[in-house]
């Protein structure tokens, strides 16, 4: 591919349909893909528009408005997406439901996504799902007031504790806890364990506390421990750009016939390189 095709009409007409046809068999993995894309869309913003539902149709970007697609295949993912609507109720990219699919099958479920795929939206969505009391492990104090500003902000149920420590408060008017905390405040849940129902616990930005030294055996033994004495509780390890997300499954000793793990390379964002 040369730059100065793309600025043709033509040529950029043909390069965008050999694109999309490559995303569609192969998927939306490819930099170079999205790389002619964001060219096309600077050099010819109306081809672009001519094309943009089967566009998004083929990223699978499925949470966009569409009209009519302009091809058979477009309709093929019309129909995915349908299908996908149909079954959780909800408008998920292929992403995201394979991961909510994943984490339902499973006991232990590891999986790694690029930030722009919305696995958090996923996350919070797990969570709010729940019938009982959830646990998120994230490797930092910051990050815990990410999560708890979040949550108090879509999860409105007053009947619902959101807590950055662990304790059986509200007994009255609370139907279920979310807890946040860091591993080492982990410690609290199992001298409490008895009080509590615990559907899920997730270990978001897993990779962060994948470390050599104290903290990294520290996260390690919280995970064992999660896994030994809450037998019936589904664990969950998000990462993002992390090539083996199965570690966590091997180091940690957990089961092969209850884990599943998975790497997501699709990406939906842009991409134009240049160099100097």
């Amino acid at each position: 591919m040369k730059l100065e095709e793309l600025k043709q009409i033509g040529s950029a007409e043909e390069y965008l349909n050999k694109t999309l046809s490559n995303i569609y068999i192969n998927g939306p993995i490819a930099s170079t893909d999205f790389e002619v894309l964001s060219y096309i869309s600077i050099f010819h913003p109306e081809l672009i528009e001519k094309y943009i539902d089967d566009i998004n149709l083929y990223l699978g970007l499925f949470y966009k408005k569409f009209d009519n697609p302009n091809s058979l295949q477009g309709c093929v993912q019309k129909m995915f997406l349908d299908c996908i609507k149909s079954h959780y109720g909800k408008t998920y990219t292929p992403v995201q439901s394979s991961i909510l699919t994943n984490s339902e099958d499973k006991k232990i479920f590891s999986f790694s996504a690029p930030t722009s795929t919305g696995k958090s939206h996923v996350l919070f969505s797990i969570i709010q799902k729940s019938e009982h009391d959830v646990v998120v492990v994230v490797p930092s104090r910051a990050l815990i007031n990410e999560y708890y500003l979040r949550l108090c902000d879509e999860i409105q149920d007053k009947s619902v504790n959101i807590l950055t420590y662990v304790d059986k408060i509200n007994t009255i008017r609370c139907r279920r806890n979310i807890f946040i905390l860091t591993p080492e405040r982990c410690k609290d849940l199992f001298r409490l364990k008895e009080q509590f129902t615990i559907d899920i616990i997730l270990f978001d930005e897993a990779q962060l506390t994948d470390e050599k030294g104290k903290r990294g055996l520290y996260f390690d033994a919280i995970v064992r421990r999660c896994n030994r004495e809450l037998p019936n509780t589904k664990i969950i390890f998000a990462h993002p750009f992390v090539v083996n997300p199965e570690v966590q499954i091997t180091k940690n000793l957990l089961s092969q016939e209850q884990s599943n793990s998975e790497v997501y390379n699709q990406r939906c964002v842009g991409q134009i390189f240049v160099c100097q």
